[in-house]
């Protein structure tokens, strides 16, 4: 949310230069989280699998 208030307030001050680069970070760090969340979920999905769903006792 900071980044974005940053991208605004360099385009109104109009220093658009900035405001790509800030709207970069953005989108490079937004598709960095999403690909890890992505491979953390297949991870828990690879160990739910592997591990037995009852015990006998």
């Amino acid at each position: 949310m900071v980044l974005l208030g940053a991208v605004a307030l360099t385009i109104a001050i109009g220093d658009y230069a900035d405001s790509v680069v800030i709207a970069l970070v953005i989108t490079v760090n937004t598709t960095v989280g999403m690909v890890q969340e992505v491979r953390a979920d297949h991870a828990v999905s690879a160990l739910s699998a592997m591990s037995a769903p009852t015990a006998r006792v």
